[in-house]
Parts: C-alpha cells; structure tokens; sequence
C-alpha cells in the first residue's frame, strides 16, 4: 500500500491577479487531504466528501480524454458540466486523467480522507491531486507528481495558475508569479477562516473576471501586485496590524471584480469595525473569509453566528 497527504492552503493574497502574471502570497494550512493506494483488479475510490466510484480502468481512461479535448478545444461549460455532473463524474475524471499522465492501465482501489472542505476556497482539489497521483505513482519525482497533478486541476478549473499545486506541495509561504514559485521566510502565525457557501466554481469565477473590460481589471490587479510586495515584508516579521490594513484595502479591489458576496462583504464589515482585516481567500463567490487579529478568540465571539475556525498557516507540505 502507498499512501501519502498533502495540505491545503490559505491565498493571502494575489487571487484571480495571478492568472495575468501578477504575485501572490500563499500558505499552507494544518488541514490535510490523505491517500492509500493499492493494487485491484478495477477502479475503486472510496472517500470521505468526494462520494465514491467502481469503475473500469479503460471507462476512466476514455472519459479523461474525452474532457481533455474539451479543454483543448477551450469548451470549458461543458467541461466543467462533465466533470461535476456526479461526486463519481469527478472521481472517475481524477482516475482517469492521473492514468493518463502516469502511463498506466492498472487497477486500484484508492481511500481518501479529508480535513478540507471541498469548493471552499482551501484548495482541496489541488490537495486531492497531488496526494492521489503521489500515492498512485510511487517513486515519480516531485516534477512529475506536479505537472500529472496540474493537468488534472485543469479538468476541474479549466486556466489554473498552478499557484495551489505549487503551495500544497511545496509547503510553508511561498511567492508565485508566472508561475515560479519560491519560498518565502515568515513568522509563523494563525487565522481565522469564516466559511459561507459558494455559489460559483473557481473555473466559472475566473472566466467571469476574464470577461470584465481590461481598461477596468488591469488597474485592479496592478493594485493588488503592489500590495502583496507589501504583503511580502509584513509576513517576515510580526506584523499583524500591516497585513490587517492590506487585507481590508485588497478586499475592496475583489469586490470591485464582482467576485465577493453579500454575507462576505457582511463578515468584513464586522471584522473591520472590531479592529481587524478580512478579506476573501480563493476565488469568491462565497467559500473562505481569511480573517486576522490581534486576538483571534475575541473575534469569533464576535462572528459567532457564522461557521468558523482557527488554523495555522506555513504548514508542511505534500508527504
């Protein structure tokens, strides 16, 4: 049996401004998605948040290449529509294109457990890649896990920066921009994440921002390049009260794409209004509200009424 796990992460900062080449700051959480994998004669997975498959190795094959073209011939509406059309449709397109990669017909029966919320803005999907190719390929090297994982994100989120891989890998904070990434030095530190429901997907936030006229996106995402060079000194030292100012003002430029919701903008308020800086984390549409203070217990009293949770960030990575 091979097993392995990965973290999710945290974007504190530089989300959709990514995608166009601009910097951003992510970390790893201590929340993990973990993976056995041993031989079978066909396809099982059974998993805790995902639902569960029993399939042919050649159905999953055959259905990772139908969506592979799909995504090549840029038709991500029905992608995305294949893809989420069941929990066993995502399953058997995870199989099916990490066989793909990986150059292998065999069977397998695969145990997934999670700490992650899926569709939440954690990155649960890169988490999930990344601990099952692992798993499933054995002794691949770390490049190869990467990219086999990055081609199955782009089943599920049509453009991926590949930010999230390269974070829940890698571990810790890391700097991402065209898509290197490096690690960052930080003072380790926690948050508090407010969960809300997504009503969209990140492939269908990221086509929305993509639509918006660039005369109007580019300054935003201009804006927010420069405060994660901000970002990037604050998180090197304790400075809690530096990183809630640029939280509250990147805020405001997410809003500005359309991306934010009426409870997000909500939990923002609040958290302004008692001294501290919240501001979405991933790609909207509701999920994770990333929220910092001074005093993170007093703060969920304050949100008391909403889903929340503290969790450590610059965390160790995939294992």
């Amino acid at each position: 049996m091979e097993r392995s796990s990965s973290p999710g992460k945290i974007h504190l900062i530089g989300e959709h401004a990514v995608v166009y080449g601009k910097p951003a700051i992510l970390a790893a959480i201590d929340r993990r998605v973990f993976c056995s994998v041993f031989p079978s004669k066909g396809i099982r997975i059974f998993s805790q948040g995902f639902g569960s498959l029993y399939s042919k190795p050649k159905d999953c094959i055959d259905f990772a290449c139908l969506l592979t073209k799909l995504h090549e011939c840029g038709e991500f509406k029905r992608l995305f529509a294949e893809v989420r059309r069941s929990p066993s449709a995502s399953l058997k397109a995870l199989a099916g294109k990490a066989m793909l990669e990986l150059g292998t017909e065999d069977g397998f029966t695969c145990k997934i457990k999670t700490q992650i919320t899926p569709n939440s803005g954690l990155g649960s999907s890169a988490a999930v890649s990344l601990s099952f190719v692992n798993a499933l390929s054995h002794n691949a090297s770390g490049k190869k896990v990467r990219d086999a994982s990055l081609e199955i994100e782009k089943l599920f989120h049509g453009r991926p920066s590949g930010a999230d891989t390269a974070v829940c890998q890698r571990g810790g904070m890391v700097w991402f921009e065209n898509r290197r990434v490096t690690g960052l030095k930080f003072v380790k530190r926690k948050a508090l994440l407010v969960k809300t429901k997504r009503e969209s997907t990140t492939g269908e936030l990221v086509s929305m921002v993509r639509k918006i006229d660039r005369r109007k996106r580019e300054p935003i995402m201009d804006e927010i390049a420069s405060f994660a060079k901000e970002m990037r000194g604050a998180v090197a030292k304790n400075g809690n009260g530096k990183i809630m100012d640029i939280f509250n003002c990147v805020q405001s430029d997410l809003r500005a794409l359309g991306i934010s919701t009426e409870k997000t903008d909500s939990i923002c308020s609040i958290v302004r209004s008692n001294g501290g800086g919240a501001k979405i984390s991933g790609a909207g549409g509701g999920g994770n509200v990333i929220c910092v203070h001074d005093n993170l217990r007093l703060l969920r009293k304050k949100l008391s009424g909403y889903d929340t949770e503290i969790v450590s960030l610059g965390e160790r990575g995939l294992i």
